[in-house]
């Protein structure tokens, strides 16, 4: 995984105020998952996003908004506040496949990511072509791995553009620019990836999530 999707988790997880953060009765986050993919330890299995996610949902793009500056406590007292700019992104709900009661079909919900608000044919070209892709044509279709956020109603894609799938080809796909497909989604299609999914929340497969002693930690450079 590269760096600038390691980035992207970051950017993500400060835009929503750290909500993309697992319950604490969980080990890990979204970034320490990258982390660990990074050294080695591979968490993109059916398995581990299903057991991750607090609900997945199948639904369809309905717009971009600003949301505005959105501040984030700072981590120590002494600590200054961290302001950015906020995207929210509205997709309307048409199948619960894990958290009823999260989630509730034929509603909407929104999930946050940092970032611009994309304007012209440049900056829409650049965002098709990034790791997590703001801007889609109405009624794209997707299944979603999300988070709770404190905010009410709105969500976090944890996992990424991987976390954001796209069904509308001969096999799903992640949501980045160049429609990844990970090793257990090749040649799989929308109905029968769907029939997969339903299958693990009802019996869940044996998964390790990683925890911190799976990441090493960072030397600084002499």
């Amino acid at each position: 995984m590269s760096a600038s999707r390691s980035i992207l988790f970051v950017l993500v997880a400060i835009s929503l105020g750290g909500c993309l953060s697992s319950p604490a009765s969980r080990r890990s986050s979204p970034l320490t998952a990258v982390l660990a993919h990074d050294a080695g330890y591979d968490f993109y299995t059916l398995g581990n996003m299903v057991s991750f996610a607090d609900a997945i949902i199948l639904g369809e793009y309905e717009e971009l908004t600003d949301g505005g500056l959105y501040v984030m406590a700072p981590t120590f007292p002494t600590g200054p506040d961290l302001s950015v700019s906020q995207l929210l992104t509205r997709v309307e709900v048409t199948e619960v496949l894990k958290g009823h009661g999260i989630v509730t079909a034929t509603m909407p919900i929104t999930y946050g990511y940092a970032g611009e608000y994309p304007e012209g044919s440049k900056a829409l070209g650049i965002d098709a072509a990034s790791d997590f892709p703001q801007v889609w044509p109405p009624s794209t279709e997707f299944i979603l791995f999300v988070s709770q956020s404190p905010q009410e109603g709105v969500f976090g894609v944890g996992l990424g553009s991987c976390g954001r799938l796209l069904t509308d080809g001969a096999e799903v796909t992640c949501s980045d620019g160049d429609r990844t497909v990970l090793d257990f989604m090749s040649g799989v299609g929308r109905d029968e990836f769907i029939a997969r999914i339903r299958a693990e929340v009802a019996d869940p497969s044996d998964t390790e999530t990683p925890g911190p002693t799976m990441v090493p930690e960072s030397t600084p450079n002499p």
